[in-house]
């Protein structure tokens, strides 16, 4: 990408985009979703945040690159949040559409992407507000399909990727990183679930109850993928060596931060030379999953 880094691009306009007050104000309010506290000073949580965002967008970033994109490639990014791969491939020069629901429950992602691509000057004509069973409506197919952290969100996973692969060309690849809830963790709230029936968590934690966020997971499963995949008509392959990569990540200092409780585990795989034997666990039995689709032949 020209030798620049979306963290660099960003943090040069870190100042142009505080100085926005309506964008600074919608911002700030997304600390909640990470759970950072409040600070006296709007400044210095704002650059906390976006550092956050920034870290996530890298890792996004780091998935689309698995498949060796180029400029000759159409790529669609299946929710694009708050538009930070989207508005830096578009800046250099990639082929790139992102889609991002504008409804409620959705955060306001779509609409303060919106207000970033203007305030930066970001061509903003091929960010949609549509959920990916009506990505056909975009009227273009596309070489790349992929997403970070979507796949547990979707309404309806077999839609979902009904929607995908009628957009994705014949010899098209789509990448996707999600969670796998057959293993009791939800990475979203750091939260232990009911092995099997992970929903009925809200029983014992009754404020789960009134989030949107938890109302809008499907708990996916490496099970549930291959027989919706199967259905669909898509090939599948599971990426081997994710869950050590994921490990590995808490080295990152932003991400060791936010996932701190796993630190002692990686320490203890560390030292005693067991982290390498991740990758000896069958991948049904582990957490996040990446996977590779493409049309069955």
């Amino acid at each position: 990408m020209d030798g620049n880094s979306l963290t660099n691009f960003y943090m040069q306009h870190l100042d142009r985009l505080f100085e926005n007050a309506g964008f600074r104000k919608t911002f700030l309010c997304y600390n909640k979703l990470f759970g950072i506290p409040p600070k006296e000073n709007d400044r210095e949580l704002y650059k906390q945040l976006f550092l956050v965002y920034l870290d996530e967008a890298e890792f996004a970033l780091s998935i689309l690159r698995k498949l060796k994109f180029s400029k000759k490639d159409v790529i669609l990014e299946m929710g694009g949040g708050l538009g930070f791969v989207y508005g830096f491939l578009k800046t250099c020069g990639f082929d790139v559409y992102s889609i991002e629901p504008s409804q409620s429950g959705y955060a306001g992602y779509y609409e303060t992407a919106l207000q970033m691509f203007k305030i930066l000057g970001i061509d903003s004509s091929d960010w949609y507000p549509f959920f990916a069973e009506d990505c056909g409506k975009i009227n273009t197919t596309f070489d790349i399909i992929f997403s970070y952290g979507v796949l547990e969100h979707v309404r309806d996973l077999r839609q979902t990727l009904l929607g995908l692969k009628r957009v994705l060309k014949p010899r098209g690849k789509m990448i996707h990183w999600t969670v796998n809830y057959l293993i009791p963790y939800e990475p979203h709230f750091k939260l232990l679930l009911v092995p099997f029936s992970p929903g009925t968590t809200s029983s014992f934690k009754p404020s789960l109850k009134h989030s949107p966020l938890w109302d809008g997971l499907n708990f996916v499963t490496a099970g549930r993928l291959r027989r919706a995949c199967r259905a669909c008509g898509l090939d599948i392959k599971f990426e081997r060596g994710v869950v050590l990569e994921s490990f590995q990540r808490l080295r990152e200092a932003g991400f060791a931060r936010r996932q701190k409780h796993f630190l002692p585990f990686y320490y203890f795989l560390e030292k005693t030379g067991l982290i390498n034997a991740l990758n000896l666990i069958p991948i049904q039995f582990t957490t996040p999953l990446v996977i590779a689709l493409k049309h069955q032949k």
